[in-house]
């Protein structure tokens, strides 16, 4: 008769388990190669921000460098810190664009998942390539999620980047501000020019920005991107300002019906 394996032993071998993933986890950590410039004032605030506090609230225009420096971030730190970080959790609001109807889109949860976070995807595959990327991914060293999905959960041991927090509410911004746990880093992301839920009222970016400026406490920084510190591309500051304009409505023309005269007006006309 063949008997159960004991709770000890059981327990004794997924500890034999966690131990092997680990230290796969970090032998393929440790062959990573990456660096990055700065290239103004404010992404050297960015970074050290990232580097001495538990959350980073960022916000900024288009091109200012705010995701790829975050990426980097989290990248140094599960390289440098195995034993503290063990997980870079992506997390995105999916709003969809204004008036722009994507349609079903291909593949599993996943890949679906992965389509809508390529903006990360883009910094990754800068700084450390497709490959390298995608194995973090397969060893869950990078894990995707909706927001949605993240509301009232707890997270230790994992830098979260969350992106596009203009377009989440004040109430579900609460509640995922409220649910960290031990060596938990948060960077948060967002471009209060940019929101794309229906009522603009209820982003809560900018309003959270305002309140931790009003009321600081240690361990929460918050650092501002303007127009000056685009970096992307000479014209992305030119495009942005000019969207900024109001846009200026086509003048009505108004087309004028003669007007009919009376038998008497047309007989009183024909002899003036």
């Amino acid at each position: 008769m063949n008997k159960k394996p004991s709770t000890n032993s059981r327990a004794k071998k997924n500890e034999d388990i966690s131990d092997i993933v680990t230290g796969f986890n970090n032998s393929l950590l440790s062959t990573l190669k990456f660096d990055i410039k700065h290239k103004n004032e404010t992404q050297k605030k960015l970074t050290q921000s990232i580097k001495k506090n538990d959350v980073t609230i960022c916000t900024g225009p288009a091109g200012t460098g705010k995701t790829i420096l975050s990426v980097f971030e989290a990248l140094d730190l599960l390289k440098t810190q195995p034993n503290k970080y063990k997980q870079i959790k992506l997390v995105k609001s999916i709003t969809q664009l204004k008036n722009e109807d994507m349609g079903i889109l291909p593949g599993d949860e996943k890949e679906k998942l992965k389509f809508h976070m390529m903006s990360f995807m883009d910094a990754f595959y800068k700084l450390i390539g497709e490959p390298n990327t995608n194995k973090l991914i397969e060893a869950n060293l990078i894990n995707f999620e909706v927001f949605g999905s993240i509301r009232g959960r707890s997270f230790e041991n994992v830098i979260i980047i969350v992106d596009e927090f203009q377009n989440i509410s004040h109430d579900n911004a609460k509640t995922f501000l409220t649910r960290f746990s031990e060596n938990t880093k948060t960077i948060i992301l967002g471009d209060c020019e940019q929101i794309d839920i229906k009522n603009k009222k209820d982003s809560s970016l900018e309003r959270l920005v305002n309140r931790v400026k009003k009321s600081p406490v240690d361990g929460v920084g918050v650092v501002e991107f303007n127009e000056t510190d685009i970096v992307r591309h000479r014209l992305t500051s030119y495009f942005i300002n000019i969207f900024k304009e109001p846009i200026e409505e086509p003048k009505e023309i108004r087309v004028v019906t003669p007007k009919k005269l009376s038998w008497k007006e047309k007989f009183l006309k024909f002899f003036n």
